[in-house]
Formats: C-alpha cells, sequence, structure tokens
C-alpha cells in the first residue's frame, strides 16, 4: 500500500475507528503510551501493509485522536499496535477473518 495520506487532529468522538468527511477518524486509548511506540496498520485486500505511528501531538492525556486523509484508503482492515503487540481494535463493530470457530459437529457428536 502506497503511503500517501495525511495525518491531521481527529475527532475525539466516538472511539474506535469511524469515517467522517470521506476521512477515517480513530480515537483509541493507549493508557501506556508516553512511554511506547503505538498506532495502527492498515491492510488492503491483497494483504498488503501500511503502519501508520501515531505521534504525540495527536494525543490527548491517554487517547489519540487522528484522522487519516488519502485516496487509497478505502476497502482495508487495521488492527492497533503497541511496541510490537497487535491487537484488535476494542470498539470494533466487525471482526474478520475467523468466520468459522471450532470443528463441526460429526453425526456422533452430542449437540
Amino acid at each position: 500500500m502506497k503511503s500517501e495520506y495525511s495525518a491531521k487532529f481527529g475527532s475525539p468522538y466516538p472511539m474506535g475507528l469511524s469515517m467522517r468527511d470521506g476521512a477515517i477518524n480513530i480515537v483509541i486509548e493507549f493508557p501506556h503510551s508516553p512511554k511506547k511506540v503505538c498506532g495502527i496498520i492498515l491492510y488492503t485486500k491483497n494483504q498488503e501493509a501500511l503502519r501508520i505511528t501515531f505521534s504525540d501531538r495527536f494525543r490527548i492525556g491517554t487517547l489519540y485522536c487522528v484522522r487519516l486523509e488519502g485516496p487509497q484508503l478505502t476497502d482495508f482492515s487495521y488492527q492497533f499496535y503497541v511496541d510490537d503487540v497487535v491487537f484488535c481494535d476494542p470498539y470494533a463493530r466487525r471482526i474478520e477473518g475467523r468466520e468459522v470457530w471450532g470443528k463441526p459437529a460429526g453425526a456422533d457428536s452430542v449437540a
């Protein structure tokens, strides 16, 4: 994914990721962020990744409020990271990638 985007200070509401006026508004809390590197990883459908580190200029207390604008910022999935730990958005409305859970029940199993 090309890194043709601009980052600006975003709106502090709503929490998580939302689309606003053709841009992505990101609000996430990183309680220990002053000592750690944190940000978002955007993935295209063919799994190209764009890692964006959040600057302290986007921080209010423990919240990061970032507005990303760019033509390529459509049809993507994402995860957040703190240092080397990658995790899902705790405010996500939908999670992809594990559409099937567990093993299918066999004819002799008790459901």
